[in-house]
């Protein structure tokens, strides 16, 4: 089976770039899910004292459901369910983010910077997601390239 540190994986990317994939994209992904773990078994207080009773495991298990996707489809080659799982983590941590302002705006002075970094970590994912987008754009021009060759070819 095909991974991101099998050789030849990444054709398209230059070696000065492949750790970026096989050590740093990892380590985000892991790091994402110990948060969801935490969450999900530990609890964030941030999350429970401005939502309903339900909601903190749901979106818990909706941020280690994203990791989990996106570190599948990382390490797996699979674009597609990176960008779902990216998507997921996005709209938990944008989440987060919002109940983090509310949290400041309720009179918590030590949340600003939390709401800092979770934006930034959103605005990594959103790098990520437009690469992915333009890697599933590109393979699909390439293979429609070529279907259209092959077709010449048999005419």
């Amino acid at each position: 089976m095909k991974t991101v540190w099998s050789e030849n994986s990444m054709p398209m990317v230059p070696k000065r770039f492949r750790p970026i994939f096989t050590v740093f994209l990892p380590i985000v992904n892991a790091c994402l899910l110990a948060f969801a773990m935490l969450a999900l078994f530990v609890g964030s207080s941030v999350v429970e004292d401005f939502t309903l009773h339900w909601f903190p495991r749901a979106w818990a298990g909706e941020m280690a459901l994203g990791a989990i996707l996106a570190s599948l489809g990382l390490v797996f080659c699979l674009d597609w369910v990176e960008l779902i799982g990216k998507g997921l983590l996005i709209i938990g941590l944008s989440t987060y983010a919002y109940l983090l302002g509310v949290n400041v705006d309720d009179g918590a002075s030590s949340s600003g910077l939390s709401i800092t970094l979770v934006v930034l970590a959103d605005a990594f994912l959103l790098v990520r997601i437009v690469d992915i987008i333009n890697d599933i754009g590109r393979k699909e021009a390439d293979a429609s390239a070529s279907r259209r060759l092959t077709r010449k070819g048999n005419a």
